[in-house]
């Protein structure tokens, strides 16, 4: 194989065909590392995932022939270095002019931009990313009136009167729509194992959402479900992803893999929703992907939602 894959986080190991199916035709095949194989063209959404050549990092696909002949590069290296198609090139002295008169007092230009003299987000720490966040917190929240009659002119008539009317209502509106706006994105769409734990709380009657988006003013956190009258969150944690203590630790000992970047990350992640959940007087769920697959799973919500 050219490329490395996943499917559903295991790794793939070879590409075969098998006879298979109710014609008895070869079909070609994603051999697993766990010792079973998996049919290509019936692979769901999401679940095959291909390793990037340049920063290593994998990338959720939907197969193509495309990928088995040539090395996969990401979307974001094909834009760093000689695959930038402004590699090598520069603006003239004219052009820079143009444009810097021609978006004065509506683009934030030279050192009035949030992201002036800051290098490339991925390259940032963790103290310089918190810097920028709060740069940018300030640069938008601190708008003049030009700025804000300048926004006036792209928004709804209706959006137009509730501004004037009141400005911190309209805000608060367009903060809430934000909020909704991130809990439609696709990374919230929910998942095999979400849909098993929503299908058996509406079965039951529990007053409860799917993925509540709730934050603290400086950072919001993804919650899968809330269940209101209750004060309870509950959080579906894939094994892998979120690196469950009974196959994962931090240096790979006692027969257990060790923990890699992103697990690491997400479960700091994790710890961070529940301290902000105890914060907030909730009362969090985890619940891991084997005890969904378990069915442990309902006599857990069971004993915390009584």
């Amino acid at each position: 194989m050219i490329n490395n894959y996943k499917v559903n986080s295991i790794d793939v190991i070879g590409i075969n065909k098998y006879r298979i199916g109710k014609r008895n035709q070869n079909v070609k095949c994603f051999d697993l590392e766990n010792g079973s194989y998996v049919n290509i063209s019936k692979l769901k959404k999401d679940s095959l995932s291909i390793k990037c050549s340049s920063c290593g990092k994998y990338i959720s696909i939907n197969w193509g022939t495309r990928y088995e002949y040539k090395k996969y590069v990401c979307n974001h290296c094909r834009t760093i270095g000689e695959n930038n198609p402004f590699f090598g090139k520069k603006h003239t002295i004219e052009l820079k002019n143009r444009l810097s008169k021609e978006r004065k007092g509506i683009w934030y230009v030279g050192k009035d931009n949030p992201m002036y003299g800051i290098p490339c987000y991925y390259k940032m720490s963790e103290v310089e990313k918190e810097k920028w966040k709060k740069k940018i917190s300030t640069a938008f929240k601190n708008k003049s009136e030009d700025e804000w009659k300048l926004i006036k002119q792209k928004i709804s008539d209706s959006q137009k009167r509730l501004m004037e009317q009141d400005i911190v209502k309209y805000k608060e509106l367009k903060s809430k729509a934000g909020k909704i706006s991130i809990s439609k994105h696709k990374k919230y769409e929910i998942n095999t194992l979400e849909k098993i734990v929503y299908d058996y709380l509406y079965k039951n009657q529990y007053n409860f959402d799917y993925c509540a988006i709730m934050g603290n003013g400086d950072k919001n956190y993804q919650f899968d479900f809330i269940i209101h009258k209750k004060r309870i969150l509950i959080e579906i944690d894939g094994d892998y992803w979120h690196g469950n203590p009974d196959f994962y630790n931090i240096n790979g000992s006692d027969g257990k893999r060790k923990l890699n970047n992103i697990q690491l990350s997400n479960i700091k992640n994790d710890r961070e929703k529940d301290i902000f959940a105890k914060e907030h007087n909730f009362k969090l769920i985890r619940i891991w992907e084997t005890d969904v697959n378990n069915n442990n799973y309902k006599k857990i919500i069971k004993e915390n939602c009584l």
